[in-house]
C-alpha cells in the first residue's frame, strides 16, 4: 500500500481530523466536493 501512495506513508487519525477541520471552515467558494483522504493513491498519474 505504501508504494502505491504519493506520500509514501500510511495515514493516521490526524490526517482525517485535518480533513474534517478543513471541511468545517467557512470557504464560500467550495460548494461541493468529495474529498479523498488517501495520500494520493486515487490519482491516476
Amino acid at each position: 500500500v505504501i508504494s502505491q501512495t504519493l506520500l509514501k506513508r500510511i495515514g493516521d487519525p490526524t490526517d482525517i481530523a485535518k480533513a474534517v477541520k478543513f471541511l468545517t471552515l467557512d470557504a464560500p467558494f467550495i460548494t461541493g466536493h468529495v474529498l479523498a483522504v488517501d495520500g494520493g493513491r486515487s490519482l491516476n498519474l
